[in-house]
């Protein structure tokens, strides 16, 4: 039963990545269809307290989903299976202690393709823009944080510390993606593991810096701000169309809207830009009302436990992904969740970190 299982778990990675690269409804459902499965496997191996509680939260967001269904063409109902999915994978792999496989390996492969496409075939914006049919690049680098926040997550599972070479690599070949929100966030994921896990020579390294960079100041004309404002997207600066969608959208709620959440597309900017609000906070919300504070709930609860339990490093990067969330809607829910759910869903999952940390000698 278990290598059965196991397939399906491999394959809701595979549908799910092809998904993305084909633009296909289909595979989408399809890994959803798989992540639901392992879910059903799941309540039956390990049905706790901690299920118990996360079912009356999911029970919660379908109470509300059904007065937007309409609407909604089923999406609001859909990612209620979309998050329960991606809960019966990570569960699943965190269970069965298969992040090496199902984390690690998924980050390896794409730092490699985004490399190979870009020393090799020369990728660029435009390149990465349409390599995702129907997507833009800035979901390419949001599978990518993602991606390496997984890998991260892994590593600190299995009591080792995250390669800095390969999270500066990452870091790097951002830049040829362009945008301004995978390269903020693929430094800051670099930045925080860099002086959470390796303090004394990320001091050091801070002070080396500052040095260069001084030398450099005073003995040529080296004039490093512009240069990267030059070589990527901030040089439109930090406005974006995505504040006035919000700004838009929460200037239309109503008493009802406000409570129970409300078509979005009918909104005339939100219209332009083909019904997407490029807010995952602002599409839930609009999806499930004031039931999503059910999930925030979750989500403090889990951040509490992460800062009691003195873990740091997924602390930040809960909140870096939450905050990456703010700017799309490829996060919080979409089928590639799995690989930061156990860490925003920290409460739910952490029986396995506890029981990993009290094993290892790398705990900080």
């Amino acid at each position: 039963m278990f290598c059965t299982f196991k397939v399906l778990a491999v394959g809701y990675v595979f549908t799910a990545l092809l998904a993305f690269y084909f633009g296909s409804l289909y595979l989408r459902l399809s890994s959803v269809f798989l992540g639901l499965f392992l879910f059903c496997f799941i309540l039956y191996k390990a049905f706790d307290r901690n299920f118990f509680c996360y079912l009356i939260i999911v029970l919660v967001l379908f109470v509300f989903s059904t007065f937007n269904i309409f609407w909604s063409e089923g999406r609001s109902f859909f990612v209620i299976l979309s998050l329960i999915a991606n809960v019966g994978l990570s569960w699943f792999v965190f269970y069965f202690n298969l992040t090496r496989f199902f984390y690690e390996y998924v980050f390896y492969f794409i730092l490699f393709l985004t490399t190979f496409l870009f020393l090799f075939f020369d990728f660029g914006a435009q390149d990465f823009n349409i390599f995702l049919e129907g997507s833009s690049r800035n979901v390419y680098s949001a599978i990518f944080l993602a991606s390496a926040v997984g890998y991260t997550i892994s590593r600190k599972y299995r009591g080792l510390r995250p390669s800095l070479f390969l999270l500066a690599v990452f870091f790097l070949v951002n830049f040829p993606l362009y945008g301004r929100s995978g390269i903020f966030f693929s430094f800051l994921l670099f930045f925080i593991v860099f002086s959470l896990d390796f303090p004394r020579t990320f001091l050091l390294f801070v002070v080396a810096i500052i040095l260069s960079f001084s030398a450099i100041g005073l003995l040529s004309d080296f004039d490093f701000i512009n240069i990267v404002l030059e070589s990527t997207n901030f040089s439109r600066g930090i406005e974006s169309a995505r504040f006035a969608m919000l700004e838009e959208y929460m200037s239309n709620l109503s008493g009802y809207s406000l409570l129970l959440g409300g078509d979005f597309t009918c909104l005339p900017l939100i219209n332009e830009y083909g019904g997407n609000p490029h807010n995952a906070y602002l599409r839930l919300h609009a999806y499930w009302g004031v039931g999503l504070i059910a999930v925030f709930m979750l989500i403090f609860a889990s951040l509490v436990y992460a800062v009691i339990d003195k873990q740091l490093l997924f602390a930040s990067m809960s909140v870096l992904i939450l905050a990456r969330a703010f700017f799309d809607i490829v996060y919080f829910v979409n089928i590639i969740d799995f690989l930061f759910i156990p860490i925003i869903f920290y409460a739910l999952f952490r029986p396995f970190f506890i029981r990993s940390f009290n094993k290892s000698s790398n705990v900080y």
